[in-house]
């Protein structure tokens, strides 16, 4: 259930939103408060992630993603 509530904040989800869901879905309540404090376990990894070295690693793919929009031009 913690790991759920992790990924839910993760991907967004608001803490008052997860305290709703968690309720519906399991009949367990956990305050807006308590989420946020189980969630603040994931601070130090998401930081050391987010400043990892980059250069030290190599990668052999590069992702490139875009969108065009065509727009037909009518005379």
């Amino acid at each position: 259930m913690l790991a759920i509530m992790m990924e839910m904040v993760v991907q967004g989800v608001a803490t008052r939103k997860v305290e709703v869901i968690t309720e519906k879905l399991c009949g367990l309540s956990f305050s807006k408060s308590t989420v946020s404090n189980i969630c603040k376990e994931l601070d130090g990894p998401i930081n050391e992630w987010k400043n990892r070295n980059l250069s030290a690693n190599s990668s052999p793919f590069i992702m490139i993603d875009g969108v065009h929009v065509w727009t037909p031009i009518i005379k």
